[in-house]
């Protein structure tokens, strides 16, 4: 896994040193363990529960906006507002009733086991381009969901 890390220009990221990171050497300590729980104590990132979703928890980077999701390199979820409300299909971004459908679960696409890597880019200053960062500092329509700008997560599996 740390090849295929590696070959996704992770380590060259971090080097870097925008964003927040975990590898195997932080990742493996902590299994057995739920997927979101992988993010305790990254600063600047909660994780939110919700009575409306069973209990449902997730990743949050800015007050309760669901941060662009990445598995693999492939944009598996733009940003979008997590409600801990219980009816979150009440509200969308035009208001009640406007909200399209439930979001993608960062729990629905991977287990905590599969985790190779995981990169936190919490502010568009700290995003590399191939994900939605700009030279400016600024988002690209990519990562920016209707709510605005609400980090981006890259996750890496085996």
């Amino acid at each position: 896994h740390i090849l295929r890390l590696d070959e996704a220009g992770f380590y060259d990221r971090k080097r870097e040193g925008l964003g927040f990171f975990l590898d195997a050497d932080e990742i493996l300590p902590r299994l057995p363990t739920p997927v979101v729980q992988l993010f305790d104590g990254v600063p600047g990132v909660t994780v939110g529960t919700t009575a409306a979703q069973a209990g449902a928890r997730e990743v949050l980077i800015i007050g309760n906006c669901l941060p662009t999701l990445f598995v693999d390199g492939v944009l598996a979820r733009r940003s979008q507002p997590f409600f801990r409300n219980p009816n979150p299909m009440a509200y969308g971004p035009d208001g009640p009733g406007a909200a399209e459908t439930s979001p993608l679960y960062l729990s629905d696409l991977v287990t905590a086991s599969q985790v190779a890597g995981i990169e936190v880019y919490r502010s568009p200053a700290e995003l590399p381009l191939q994900y939605g960062g700009t030279a400016l500092g600024s988002v690209s329509d990519v990562t920016k969901g209707e709510w605005g700008f609400c980090g981006v997560v890259l996750v890496w599996t085996h």
